[in-house]
Protein backbone atom coordinates (compact mmCIF):
# COMPACT_ATOMS: atom_id res chain seq x y z
CA UNK A 1 0.00 0.00 0.00
CA UNK A 2 1.60 3.51 -0.94
CA UNK A 3 1.15 6.35 1.65
CA UNK A 4 2.52 9.64 1.08
CA UNK A 5 4.18 10.43 4.08
CA UNK A 6 2.45 12.84 6.42
CA UNK A 7 4.90 15.64 5.82
CA UNK A 8 4.04 16.08 2.52
CA UNK A 9 2.61 19.36 1.49
CA UNK A 10 -0.67 19.50 -0.56
CA UNK A 11 -1.22 22.86 -2.77
CA UNK A 12 -3.98 23.33 -5.03
CA UNK A 13 -3.01 26.02 -7.72
CA UNK A 14 -5.46 26.09 -11.17
CA UNK A 15 -2.24 26.66 -13.12
CA UNK A 16 0.94 29.01 -12.92
CA UNK A 17 2.75 30.16 -15.46
CA UNK A 18 5.46 28.16 -17.10
CA UNK A 19 8.07 30.50 -18.11
CA UNK A 20 10.97 32.07 -16.26
CA UNK A 21 9.99 35.22 -13.93
CA UNK A 22 10.84 38.53 -15.86
CA UNK A 23 12.31 36.79 -18.75
CA UNK A 24 10.28 38.73 -20.94
CA UNK A 25 10.49 42.92 -20.60
CA UNK A 26 7.10 44.68 -20.10
CA UNK A 27 6.27 46.61 -23.33
CA UNK A 28 5.53 50.07 -22.81
CA UNK A 29 3.91 50.45 -25.78
CA UNK A 30 1.76 47.17 -26.85
CA UNK A 31 -0.56 47.31 -29.75
CA UNK A 32 -4.33 47.92 -28.88
CA UNK A 33 -5.24 44.86 -29.76
CA UNK A 34 -6.68 41.86 -28.50
CA UNK A 35 -4.71 38.41 -29.05
CA UNK A 36 -6.76 34.93 -28.66
CA UNK A 37 -4.13 32.15 -28.55
CA UNK A 38 -5.60 29.05 -28.53
CA UNK A 39 -5.47 25.58 -30.59
CA UNK A 40 -7.91 25.46 -33.67
CA UNK A 41 -8.11 21.30 -32.75
CA UNK A 42 -11.66 20.80 -31.91
CA UNK A 43 -12.94 24.24 -31.92
CA UNK A 44 -16.18 24.19 -30.13
CA UNK A 45 -19.22 25.82 -31.43
CA UNK A 46 -19.18 28.10 -28.74
CA UNK A 47 -15.47 29.17 -29.53
CA UNK A 48 -16.05 29.63 -32.70
CA UNK A 49 -19.25 31.41 -32.57
CA UNK A 50 -16.78 33.93 -29.91
CA UNK A 51 -14.08 34.21 -32.61
CA UNK A 52 -16.14 35.01 -35.52
CA UNK A 53 -18.27 37.58 -33.29
CA UNK A 54 -15.28 39.47 -32.31
CA UNK A 55 -13.37 39.27 -35.55
CA UNK A 56 -16.38 41.10 -36.68
CA UNK A 57 -17.12 43.34 -33.64
CA UNK A 58 -12.89 44.31 -33.14
CA UNK A 59 -11.93 43.52 -36.72
CA UNK A 60 -8.41 44.42 -37.22
CA UNK A 61 -8.42 44.79 -33.25
CA UNK A 62 -8.63 41.24 -32.90
CA UNK A 63 -5.49 39.12 -32.97
CA UNK A 64 -6.25 34.64 -33.66
CA UNK A 65 -3.36 32.25 -33.89
CA UNK A 66 -5.12 29.20 -33.34
CA UNK A 67 -1.72 27.46 -33.24
CA UNK A 68 -1.80 25.30 -29.43
CA UNK A 69 1.55 24.87 -29.30
CA UNK A 70 3.64 28.06 -29.55
CA UNK A 71 7.03 27.72 -29.07
CA UNK A 72 8.95 28.86 -26.17
CA UNK A 73 10.88 31.19 -28.02
CA UNK A 74 7.61 32.93 -29.82
CA UNK A 75 5.39 33.25 -26.67
CA UNK A 76 8.22 35.97 -25.51
CA UNK A 77 6.63 37.94 -28.32
CA UNK A 78 3.40 37.77 -27.47
CA UNK A 79 3.89 40.65 -25.13
CA UNK A 80 3.48 43.15 -28.42
CA UNK A 81 -0.52 42.70 -27.76
CA UNK A 82 -2.14 45.00 -24.89
CA UNK A 83 -4.92 42.00 -24.00
CA UNK A 84 -5.29 38.43 -24.33
CA UNK A 85 -8.30 36.77 -24.39
CA UNK A 86 -7.50 33.38 -22.81
CA UNK A 87 -9.54 30.23 -23.17
CA UNK A 88 -11.32 28.17 -20.35
CA UNK A 89 -10.49 24.61 -20.10
CA UNK A 90 -14.01 23.39 -19.38
CA UNK A 91 -14.15 21.52 -22.58
CA UNK A 92 -10.75 19.48 -21.94
CA UNK A 93 -11.51 15.19 -21.67
CA UNK A 94 -10.19 14.37 -18.41
CA UNK A 95 -12.43 15.79 -14.82
CA UNK A 96 -9.49 17.38 -13.68
CA UNK A 97 -8.60 19.25 -16.73
CA UNK A 98 -11.79 20.40 -17.29
CA UNK A 99 -12.15 21.81 -13.66
CA UNK A 100 -9.05 23.87 -14.21
CA UNK A 101 -8.22 27.14 -16.64
CA UNK A 102 -5.40 26.96 -19.21
CA UNK A 103 -2.09 28.40 -18.49
CA UNK A 104 -3.19 31.45 -20.82
CA UNK A 105 -3.99 33.60 -18.13
CA UNK A 106 -0.48 33.00 -16.38
CA UNK A 107 1.22 33.54 -19.38
CA UNK A 108 -0.41 37.11 -20.38
CA UNK A 109 0.28 38.20 -16.93
CA UNK A 110 3.59 37.42 -16.86
CA UNK A 111 4.03 39.09 -20.07
CA UNK A 112 2.55 42.16 -19.16
CA UNK A 113 -0.89 41.58 -21.23
CA UNK A 114 -4.25 41.63 -19.69
CA UNK A 115 -6.26 38.61 -19.60
CA UNK A 116 -9.40 38.05 -20.42
CA UNK A 117 -10.97 35.26 -19.11
CA UNK A 118 -14.26 33.02 -19.24
CA UNK A 119 -15.72 32.22 -15.95
CA UNK A 120 -14.95 29.48 -14.80
CA UNK A 121 -18.08 27.01 -14.39
CA UNK A 122 -15.67 24.80 -11.64
CA UNK A 123 -15.61 26.65 -8.87
CA UNK A 124 -14.20 30.14 -9.68
CA UNK A 125 -10.57 30.01 -9.57
CA UNK A 126 -9.58 32.65 -10.69
CA UNK A 127 -12.17 34.76 -8.25
CA UNK A 128 -8.98 36.17 -6.11
CA UNK A 129 -7.35 37.79 -9.11
CA UNK A 130 -10.64 39.07 -10.39
CA UNK A 131 -10.95 40.77 -7.77
CA UNK A 132 -7.89 42.22 -7.19
CA UNK A 133 -8.01 43.72 -11.14
CA UNK A 134 -5.65 41.61 -11.90
CA UNK A 135 -7.69 39.71 -14.99
CA UNK A 136 -11.08 40.65 -16.38
CA UNK A 137 -13.32 38.18 -16.58
CA UNK A 138 -16.86 37.63 -18.87
CA UNK A 139 -19.57 35.34 -18.19
CA UNK A 140 -19.63 31.36 -20.03
CA UNK A 141 -21.76 31.68 -23.52
CA UNK A 142 -22.80 35.96 -23.44
CA UNK A 143 -20.90 37.96 -26.29
CA UNK A 144 -22.37 40.88 -25.21
CA UNK A 145 -20.43 40.30 -21.89
CA UNK A 146 -17.43 38.87 -23.68
CA UNK A 147 -17.11 42.15 -26.20
CA UNK A 148 -17.18 44.39 -23.02
CA UNK A 149 -14.98 42.49 -20.61
CA UNK A 150 -12.66 43.13 -23.95
CA UNK A 151 -13.17 46.93 -24.45
CA UNK A 152 -12.94 47.04 -20.66
CA UNK A 153 -9.19 45.24 -20.81
CA UNK A 154 -8.24 47.70 -24.29
CA UNK A 155 -8.33 50.82 -21.56
CA UNK A 156 -6.24 49.21 -19.08
CA UNK A 157 -3.96 51.85 -18.23
CA UNK A 158 -0.35 51.83 -18.08
CA UNK A 159 0.08 51.23 -14.13
CA UNK A 160 -2.97 48.60 -13.82
CA UNK A 161 -1.10 46.70 -16.99
CA UNK A 162 2.36 47.19 -14.90
CA UNK A 163 0.73 45.66 -11.44
CA UNK A 164 -0.61 42.70 -13.69
CA UNK A 165 3.07 42.10 -14.77
CA UNK A 166 4.46 42.78 -11.33
CA UNK A 167 2.40 40.41 -9.66
CA UNK A 168 2.27 37.69 -12.08
CA UNK A 169 6.14 37.88 -12.29
CA UNK A 170 6.34 37.75 -8.17
CA UNK A 171 3.78 35.52 -7.38
CA UNK A 172 2.34 33.33 -10.12
CA UNK A 173 4.99 31.08 -11.73
CA UNK A 174 6.55 27.90 -11.47
CA UNK A 175 9.26 28.84 -9.58
CA UNK A 176 8.04 30.52 -7.42
CA UNK A 177 5.46 28.06 -6.27
CA UNK A 178 7.50 25.21 -6.15
CA UNK A 179 10.09 27.35 -4.00
CA UNK A 180 7.66 28.17 -1.51
CA UNK A 181 6.40 24.50 -1.08
CA UNK A 182 10.27 23.18 -1.02
CA UNK A 183 10.85 25.77 1.93
CA UNK A 184 7.59 24.70 3.68
CA UNK A 185 8.63 21.12 3.49
CA UNK A 186 12.24 21.58 4.80
CA UNK A 187 10.90 23.80 7.82
CA UNK A 188 8.53 20.84 8.48
CA UNK A 189 11.31 17.88 8.58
Amino acid sequence: ENKLNKNCLTIHKSWVANVVPWSVSYNEKPLDSILFLGSAQALTEERSDQLLYLKTKLKDKFVCITDHSVSFQQRRKLNKYKVSLCPEGRHFKTKSMSMSHTDRPFWAGCFGVVPVVENSVHGNRLNELNKRGLLVRYSNNNLNDLIEACESALNTNDQKRRQIYEYYNSELTIGKVLCEAFLRFYDLN
